[in-house]
Order: structure tokens, then sequence, then C-alpha cells
């Protein structure tokens, strides 16, 4: 197998890959690493895109009283906050790994800065159950809420869009609208980043 494996990724690249991978774990997880390469063949890019956003229903959260959050199932409008970071990310995503310590110090930023109730900061981990997300959340040691979404019900509700993938999304009185949608790794400064979407109108 393993022989197989190279073979295919000497001739194919990309997709000796993803033969690999659907050797490894299945075809749920091997389709969120087409598109997690399909982000990194596309590269990192962010793009506005003011449009509605979809009011999923989270399940509950085993640590919500410490994190803010309703202790039952609960829709991202049933939140106070004024600003949601919605961040989309999966184990097997190498760029989702990387960016996982500056969204920790981005979570760490709003809490500095006393925006806790205004601004939060929450990950969705596609195709990943418990076990994976309290893996990554131990690796990384990520002081925000972490869901698993081992079926992918989540990630399919916010479009199915390449990971990592971070959209800004603000509470108006017509509903939750997505200002931003940031495609790649996290890279801006966290204070910079909070500074501007904090000021978002």
């Amino acid at each position: 197998m393993k022989m197989f494996a190279q073979a295919g990724m000497a001739a194919g690249g990309i997709r000796g890959v993803f033969f690999l991978h659907f050797a490894r774990t299945g075809a749920v997880r091997c389709w969120v690493l087409a598109a997690v390469l399909c982000c990194m063949l596309a590269g990192a890019a962010g793009v506005r895109a003011a449009e509605p956003f979809p009011d999923i229903t989270l399940p509950p959260h085993p640590q919500a009283a410490q994190l803010g959050l309703p202790g039952h199932s609960f829709r991202l409008s049933d939140t106070t906050a004024d600003v949601l970071l919605v961040n989309v990310y999966s184990w097997f995503c190498g760029p989702c790994q990387a960016e996982a310590p500056r969204l920790a110090a981005l979570d760490r930023e709003i809490r500095r800065q006393g925006l806790k109730d205004r601004v939060l900061l929450i990950g969705i981990a596609a195709g990943d159950g418990p076990d994976m997300v309290e893996r990554f959340r131990e690796k990384h040691a990520i002081p925000f809420a972490l869901f698993a979404d081992p079926d992918m019900t989540l990630y399919a509700g916010l479009g199915g869009l390449p990971v990592p993938a971070m959209h800004v999304v603000r509470r108006t009185p017509q509903g939750l609208v997505r200002t931003e949608l940031h495609l790649g790794m996290f890279a801006e400064e966290p204070a910079a980043f909070l500074r501007r979407v904090a000021a978002l109108p």
C-alpha cells in the first residue's frame, strides 16, 4: 500500500495524496482533504461578502457555562455578541493546524480588550468527531468553543467552502450578515484584525 501510494504521489502529485488519505481514513475525511487542497491551490484570500448568513443550530457545548454559551442547543442568533467569528477547520488540514495558535491569540486579545460580550469566536470542525476536537483543543491550547461536526452538517450549512475559512458575521436588525469571508490560513495580526472587525458598521 505504501509503495503504491508513493508511486501515485510521484506520478499524480495531489491525486497521490488524495488516494493515500482515502486509504487511511475513508471517503468522508478524504472529501474534506479535497476541499483543503483546493484552498491551498487557490491560495489564501480575503473577500468582502456582505450577505445574509445562515443561522445554524449548534449542539450543547460541555463547557458552555465557562464560555458564556447557552447550556443547550442554540442558534447563532441566540448569542448576545455583536460580531461572530466563525472559523471552519479540520484536524487533517495543515493550514488549519498552522493558524490555530494565532486564533488562540485572537481569542485572548478579545478577552484582554474586554470584548468577550461583543465579539464571539467559535470553531467548527468539519468531519471531526469529539475526540479529534479535544485533541485539537489540547494540542493548540484553544480557549474558545470548538464544535464537532462529524457528519459535516454544519459545514454544509455554511456553504461547504474550502477550509480553513473565517466568516466575520455581524448582528443586524435584519438578522445575521456576513461582512467578510477569509479563505485560507488566518495570518492577520490579532489586535489589528480585532480593531477592524469590531468597528464594522
